[in-house]
């Protein structure tokens, strides 16, 4: 089976959102981590229905949609310019927080 290389990133915005697109239009497998205080920002964001009290773990998979829904959130906003980008290539997206990280991943044809 053939596996795809990752390529982490640690978010600091624009410039890392330009180095996510760019690994996922050549089909690289992508982990943005982001700093510690989304943690509350994304479960608020993922799981508005359980206020006041937040899920201490976030675990949410989905497609390319889930980008747009985090990139709602203040300082993630160009997160939305990955999303067609992954939508076109049929990409997975995974937000798991606490240490907050969003993966962007891709099928994996059989050899």
């Amino acid at each position: 089976m053939k596996t795809h290389s990752i390529v982490k990133i640690d978010w600091k915005g624009g410039k890392t959102a330009a180095a996510a697109r760019a690994a996922i239009d050549r089909r690289l497998n992508v982990e943005l981590n982001l700093p510690a205080n989304y943690h509350h920002a994304l479960s608020a964001q993922l799981y508005p229905e359980s206020k006041p009290t937040r899920p201490p773990v976030i675990d949410v998979t989905g497609g390319a949609e889930l980008l747009f829904e985090i990139a709602r959130i203040n300082g993630l906003v160009e997160i939305a310019g990955l999303a067609q980008a992954a939508s076109e290539a049929s990409a997975q997206v995974q937000v798991v927080s606490p240490s907050p990280k969003v993966a962007i991943t891709f099928p994996t044809p059989d050899e």
